[in-house]
């Protein structure tokens, strides 16, 4: 018989082994599990993974997912010489804008990685879709989706915390751009889309969306939902009369407000290459006119009326010729005033003073954003 020293012994012998084997269960699990970094050969980002496959990811901070939102740009208040006055309404959102049965844009996404050189793609012109129900995945936070929307395979994206910097723009519809219609470079991005002034009926494409990551300023939209503002090809432009004096005894008869040059043209229709950049410190995108289709011909030549045209910055002067009691008068409108961009209405003010004798010069212009869902504004002076 085992004395009761014996017994003891021979129990805490067992308790010891019993406590290795849970121990070396415990190290063959975690080695099953994969590394502590998340990575993984099939993940989109860096210390991810697509979901529904691999192993688990690693922070939490490394899974937060790319989502979009998409409008039309807001309204803002008249602004002078082109400086901008934030205003109180919200513009449409792009789903009002599109057609019924063709409610998507077209996305391309890039990040700077951390030695500020290297570039990589992260969205490759995914097919993004509006669906309507907003939260209904973790990549849906305003009824815009992008995982499997396209033909191809679109998987899901995460935000990188590491990078220097993301851009992001778009086109709307999808339809409205082919991969023909798409060159890319190390340092800049070129898409041509078709615009028409002559009618409602237009492409739209987006401001160039940039974000660093690597400090912290007001309204910092890095790691936050992607909000793309689009805008519609096309400008508005009139030019209108003040009346210093009463106007009694003031007949203004045959008028023309157009290039100074002849050779420059009004232009209604055509293709519009609008062109992002990549690297350095470019944070906003530039358009220009290729492939003319249709030019207002004879210029503006009614007063206070609403032209609507294809966007120009590289245009120079316009000339005002007006008969103003049987005499021509002539007012010149400088080069740096006449950048029409896409999304602005732009309202050019010419001075008929009749004191001493009839005469005419130019005031002031005027800029607003325009938006499809505001009413005409006034114009002020300033």
């Amino acid at each position: 018989m085992k004395s009761k020293k014996t017994i003891v012994r021979e129990l805490k012998s067992l308790v010891g082994l019993m406590r290795l084997g849970i121990l070396v269960a415990a190290v063959v699990l975690t080695a099953g599990c994969g590394g502590g970094s998340g990575d993984d050969p099939g993940s989109t980002e860096p210390g991810t993974v697509t979901p529904g496959s691999g192993p688990t990811p690693g922070p939490v901070e490394s899974t937060t997912p790319i989502a979009f939102s998409a409008q039309q740009q807001d309204e803002q208040d008249v602004t002078r010489a082109g400086e901008a006055a934030e205003g109180g309404t919200r513009a449409a959102g792009l789903q009002t804008l599109l057609p019924a049965d063709d409610k998507t844009f077209k996305v391309w996404g890039y990040k700077t990685m951390s030695d500020g050189t290297t570039l990589q793609t992260v969205f490759p012109g995914y097919t993004v879709n509006y669906v309507s129900a907003a939260h209904s995945t973790t990549t849906n936070s305003n009824g815009w989706e992008y995982v499997n929307q396209g033909h191809g395979e679109q998987t899901i994206k995460y935000w990188d915390w590491s990078v220097r910097n993301y851009r992001f723009f778009g086109v709307a519809p999808a339809t409205a751009i082919q991969p023909a219609n798409v060159t890319e470079t190390i340092e800049e991005v070129k898409i041509s889309i078709q615009a028409d002034a002559t009618t409602d009926a237009n492409n739209y494409y987006s401001r160039l969306w940039y974000s660093d990551g690597t400090q912290e300023y007001p309204n910092r939209q890095f790691g936050q939902p992607v909000q793309l503002e689009f805008v519609k090809p096309v400008a508005r432009v009139r030019f209108s009369y003040k009346y210093v004096s009463p106007r009694d005894g003031v007949s203004i008869g045959t008028q023309t407000f157009k290039p100074t040059d002849k050779t420059e043209r009004i232009i209604r229709k055509g293709t519009v290459l609008v062109t992002y950049p990549l690297t350095g410190a470019g944070t906003q995108e530039s358009t220009t006119i290729t492939d003319i289709a249709n030019e207002l011909e004879g210029g503006f030549t009614k007063p206070d009326t609403w032209y609507t045209v294809l966007p120009n910055t590289e245009q120079g002067s316009f000339t005002l010729t007006v008969d103003i009691n049987g005499i021509t008068k002539y007012a010149t409108v400088p080069a740096e005033y006449m950048h029409w961009q896409a999304g602005y209405s732009y309202t050019y003010i010419f001075k008929i003073n009749a004191d001493g004798g009839v005469d005419i010069g130019w005031v002031d212009y005027a800029v607003t954003p325009w938006t499809e869902m505001v009413a005409d504004r006034t114009v002020y002076n300033w």
